[in-house]
């Protein structure tokens, strides 16, 4: 009877604990929060970490919407399966590590609403991968980059110069670098191409997310993007959509693009209007410029966009750039540019050339500065002249130049094209191709050796 008692006791015993532990993994199962967001969208402010609210509100950038700027990206899945409504809608909540649950919404193959959480709080796709990441601050930015793959400091150095450049087409109020230096924009800087996308979802090179004011990149000095983020900052003010000429023009004309400099797309920009490749004004409507490919339309449009801001104060750009602004996302076409026509665009490169390769120059007295069996350097006041048998690479500085497997330059000559890329930037800053011009210009080769001239503020920091 006693035995019989004991192991009653026992049982029970064993019940309790395992009621207990089951209400124990109950309390700290996490609440479905893509779920939840889903049908309430105002629910996503019980979830956010004070620091995450801070992070993104830290810019004072805000958007006409009607949710949570932390949303922003995600609202397009809720109105394509509100159109879709045979489309199944599922909001997997996955434990991704000890503390830590994946959560998400899903329709059709289709992700959005994707949150990491802990503890019911909310951590950002970006936030959560880069947790362990090292940061090191420069005068304008916060650089986030994994600990084996530091960023460059002259690049951030370089980054903050184009930073300040930008205030030269919007003149600056008082406090937007003064801001800008105290709260700092943050830069996630991806050594690969799968890092970013670990971090985005996106195949992509670099990208702003507006829903944070994160900069995400491959490159260390990716000013393209970064300009989308100053153009909203100036305005604080700011609808969720712009015509994408006006958008991606801006940032092409003031940032290049995806490892090419503005110089070297100006050109580019050019040679397509020139050869009739494209029309530009078909540009003007938002189909066409969103059908056309972005290696043919932007160039084009950031030519454009610098005759633009060339044209108008920076009052009258703002205006037209805003009057194509709505949180739709539909524009008609662009009424505003019939006085841009081919004949102002050949005036404006005369006056402002972004050449920066030349096989003939106007002057003659070049002082020798590097020898080699296979290189020749000589300098003037404004030139470079080069003697190179095939491709390069090297440093160069303050009029010195030094031949060095790992430069920081890389000149590629053929007879086809002349090419200089910063390594450093990992960014085209000039290039001439016989593919890419209307002239009869061929690359000189004499006794074995290309002969071209480059400007010398090809390597100056801009």
């Amino acid at each position: 009877m006693l035995k019989r008692f004991i192991a009653s006791i026992f049982i029970l015993g064993m019940i309790l604990f395992c009621i207990e532990a089951t209400a124990s993994e109950n309390n700290s199962k996490p609440v479905n929060i893509s779920a939840q967001v889903w049908d309430k969208p105002d629910l996503i402010d019980d979830y956010l970490t004070p620091i995450t609210v801070h992070n993104s509100n830290k810019h004072s950038i805000s958007y006409n919407i009607p949710y949570n700027k932390f949303l922003i990206g995600n609202i397009g899945l809720k109105d394509y399966s509100i159109q879709n409504p045979q489309r199944k809608v599922s909001h997997p909540l996955v434990k991704v590590e000890d503390s830590f649950y994946h959560n998400y919404t899903e329709v059709n193959g289709q992700r959005g609403y994707e949150f990491y959480i802990s503890e019911n709080q909310v951590l950002s796709r970006v936030d959560y991968h880069t947790r362990a990441w090292k940061q090191l601050d420069s005068e304008y930015l916060t650089y986030h980059f994994p600990k084996d793959s530091p960023i460059p400091q002259e690049a951030m150095q370089i980054l903050d110069k184009r930073i300040e450049s930008f205030f030269s087409y919007f003149p600056e109020e008082n406090h937007e670098l003064d801001s800008l230096r105290i709260n700092k924009l943050d830069y996630f800087y991806c050594p690969d191409l799968d890092t970013i996308e670990e971090l985005t979802s996106y195949q992509t090179r670099g990208i702003f997310l507006l829903n944070q004011d994160y900069i995400v990149s491959t490159y260390p000095a990716h000013f393209h993007e970064v300009t989308h983020f100053l153009i909203n900052y100036y305005l604080k003010s700011n609808e969720l959509y712009t015509h994408t000429f006006l958008q991606e023009g801006l940032a092409v004309a003031i940032g290049g693009r995806g490892g090419h400099s503005t110089h070297a797309l100006m050109e580019a920009g050019k040679f397509l209007i020139d050869t009739g490749m494209v029309d530009f004004s078909d540009y003007y409507d938002l189909a066409m410029f969103r059908a056309e490919h972005p290696s043919l339309s932007y160039p084009v449009a950031g030519l454009l966009t610098r005759i633009m801001l060339n044209h108008y104060s920076p009052q009258e750009y703002l205006a037209l750039y805003k009057k194509y602004s709505n949180s739709s996302g539909n524009f008609p076409k662009i009424s505003e540019l019939k006085w841009l026509t081919k004949d102002l665009i050949d005036d404006y490169m005369k006056d402002n050339p972004f050449r920066r390769i030349f096989f003939s120059v106007d002057e003659d007295d070049f002082r020798n500065i590097y020898t080699s069996e296979t290189l020749n350097i000589s300098v003037s006041k404004e030139m470079l002249q080069f003697k190179c048998m095939g491709n390069i690479n090297f440093d160069f500085k303050n009029d010195s130049f030094n031949e060095k497997e790992n430069g920081r330059y890389s000149l590629n000559c053929s007879d086809e094209e002349i090419k200089l890329t910063d390594n450093l930037l990992d960014e085209v800053i000039a290039t001439w191709s016989v593919n890419f011009t209307l002239s009869d210009e061929k690359i000189p080769f004499v006794n074995g050796y290309y002969q071209f001239f480059l400007k010398k503020d090809v390597f100056d920091i801009k």
